[in-house]
């Protein structure tokens, strides 16, 4: 993040020239970013902000408090260049607090230029693999990159504090202003050459590439094309011919097990250290061993959280067809019983150990499946059996955001969907048969014979619902309380920002009339 050396010229100028609460407000949000920043290096407060700070624990990275500067820095600089431009401090004040913060800024650049030492030693821990003769070349390199910034922003911030004082040096009035507007805009000329300047080194030509080269990166395989041909509604691929979990253009064709995501869940990244990284070196053995991929499908190992993950197919290679894996549960089921874990640690485990398809794990934080799991009842154990084998349940509609399932039962039975469990957002209603309420706004509004489902985890990282005796659809949807409430939030804001805005120029042209009068 580059935040410009006239920026922080005019920034630190504001510090001594600004009087008012704006400016303590503007440094002290200024200096508990840096100090964020820092993580690691300030770990207490890092600390203190992570564990009481609401919503700070979500975000990827510390070094993002930064952000907060492009709007602190900036802000103060450019209030006092406000009020340099009109005028409100006189010439003693300005060169009092001007001089100050030249030598500052200027300052610490010169010393950069003539003893670059003080940056570091300018080697990295990468340097360690390198030849010395290499290692030393980096060294000096990056020895040369800081004088010559350092050169070049000296540079910008003694042009713009000769412009401040060019202007306060002007004997008549109305040539003051003059200049003040002269200097007001080369000021903002400066800082736009500053800025895109050193914008231009991270994004240029080099780094946009034309259409054909993009596309081509999208570009279906051959065995992409051939799962394409399955036209079943939803099932997931699990492709070992690419870094399986860091790969993201996968999932571009496909519903995948892996792909990359810089927020994984950490129940799923769980699963992916105690059992997916192990069923696939399970897999690497048997592909070893085998000469064809029919080979493969005879001898696939038990794959058994790749199956209820729903993997319905496993690419080994761009040009070679999938392997089917028979075994995968589908996109949801029912179960027979519940298998109580006392922990998170208990909970893991078991889903190794129990039998999926006919179980579901679930934790202690839903207790109370454990007496609501429902039972055959009422019948033989011969005729409950045949009940419980005429019952079905499968997917009807799928989109990212709405899930639809018809389940036809002949007594209450526990569903287990596979789809990673998330409370935050996804709601359930079960609806009669053939109905379907209607969507205002963004939201699910359900017929008057509809029923909320209280959605659970099971099987460490699914959802699953209880589902009544007879027939219906389950209609979910993913519609985050958060999100309706920041929609109106931010419909109201931008209704405020116009209204003010048309209250502003109304006000300016009743002014404007009135003055005229």
């Amino acid at each position: 993040m580059y935040l410009g050396a006239v920026s922080i010229f005019l920034f630190v100028l504001g510090l001594f020239l600004c009087k008012g609460r704006e400016k303590w407000w503007l440094l002290v949000a200024t200096i508990i970013a840096v100090f964020l920043a820092w993580g690691n290096h300030f770990m207490w407060f890092t600390r203190l902000w992570f564990n009481y700070a609401p919503m700070y624990n979500k975000f990827r990275t510390v070094s993002m408090a930064l952000t907060v500067l492009q709007v602190t820095v900036p802000m103060l600089g450019f209030l006092v260049l406000d009020r340099i431009v009109k005028e409100k401090y006189s010439r003693k004040e300005f060169n009092k607090a001007g001089w100050i913060a030249f030598g500052l800024t200027a300052g610490f650049c010169l010393l950069c230029v003539i003893v670059p030492g003080i940056a570091g030693s300018f080697t990295a821990a990468s340097d360690a693999g390198q030849p010395e003769i290499l290692a030393d070349a980096l060294s000096i390199d990056r020895q040369t990159l800081l004088r010559k910034d350092a050169l070049r922003s000296l540079l910008l911030i003694t042009v713009v504090f000769a412009l401040i004082q060019w202007a306060y040096r002007a004997k008549e009035p109305f040539a003051a202003k003059g200049r003040m507007t002269i200097i007001s805009v080369a000021i903002a000329l400066v800082v736009f050459f500053d800025l895109f300047s050193v914008d231009k080194r991270y994004l240029n030509k080099s780094h946009f590439v034309t259409p054909r080269d993009f596309n081509a990166a999208y570009e279906p395989r051959p065995v992409d094309e051939l799962i394409h041909q399955d036209e079943d509604l939803s099932y997931r691929v699990l492709d070992i011919s690419v870094n399986t979990f860091n790969d993201a253009i996968q999932s571009y064709h496909h519903k995948c097990i892996g792909g990359y995501s810089p927020v994984k869940m950490q129940r799923y990244q769980d699963l992916i250290d105690h059992y997916l990284n192990q069923e696939i070196r399970d897999l690497y053995g048997v592909i070893g061993k085998s000469g064809t991929i029919s080979e493969v499908e005879e001898n696939l190992p038990a794959m058994k959280v790749t199956s209820m993950l729903n993997g319905r197919y496993i690419i080994l290679g761009e040009d070679y067809p999938p392997v089917v894996n028979a075994g995968a549960m589908g996109n949801c089921w029912f179960v027979d019983d519940v298998v109580p874990a006392g922990n998170p640690d208990e909970e893991i485990a078991l889903v190794g150990e129990a039998d999926l398809r006919s179980e579901a794990i679930v934790g202690r934080d839903f207790d109370w499946v454990y007496d609501a799991m429902p039972s055959a009842s009422g019948a033989s154990a011969e005729e409950g059996s045949e009940s419980l084998v005429n019952d079905v349940i499968e997917l009807t509609s799928y989109s990212p955001k709405e899930l639809i399932y018809s389940y036809d039962t002949d007594s209450e039975r526990l569903a287990v969907f596979s789809e990673v469990y998330y409370p935050k957002g996804w709601k359930a209603w079960l609806e009669p048969e053939g109905s379907y309420g209607e969507v205002r706004h963004g939201c699910y509004v359900p017929t008057e014979n509809a029923v909320q489902l209280d959605l659970f985890r099971a099987d460490w990282i699914l959802r699953a619902a209880i589902i009544p005796e007879g027939r219906g659809n389950v209609v979910m949807r993913f519609e985050p309380d958060s999100y309706r409430i920041s929609e109106n939030i931010s419909r109201a804001s931008s209704i405020s920002l116009i209204l003010l805005l048309l209250l502003s120029v109304a006000g300016a042209v009743l002014g404007r009339l009135r003055s005229g009068r």
